[in-house]
């Protein structure tokens, strides 16, 4: 996914037992940079990353959210059939995900 600026975000999914997850690089040229990873254990999360003109954002679920290596502290309650959930803003010029608001999100049906 093409950033503003130059450089590309590049998502490596990974998967193993009952997890999988996505590790998010920034790379410009020959440096690459982890912004963030995150982790969907036993099916339980979600993880959608997408670009809306000069806007890149993502919608992760909280458990297992780093950003920068940092956990991502939840601020919001859900219920029993809820994800607590992030939406994170790319800054082009700091290089960082930002969170822009938690909410709640039910639980899809299988």
């Amino acid at each position: 996914l093409a950033v503003p600026g130059g450089g590309s975000l590049l998502a490596l999914g990974w998967g193993s037992g009952d997890a999988s997850g996505t590790t998010l690089l920034l790379v410009r040229q020959s440096h690459a940079q982890e912004l963030l990873e995150h982790t969907i254990s036993y099916g339980n999360g979600d993880f959608r990353l997408r670009r809306r003109g000069d806007v890149v954002s993502l919608d992760a679920s909280l458990v297992h959210l780093k950003v920068a290596g940092h956990d991502v502290s939840e601020t919001v309650r859900c219920g029993g059939n809820q994800w607590a959930m992030a939406e994170l803003v790319f800054d082009t010029r700091k290089e960082i995900f930002s969170v822009h608001r938690q909410y709640c999100m039910p639980v899809p049906k299988d």
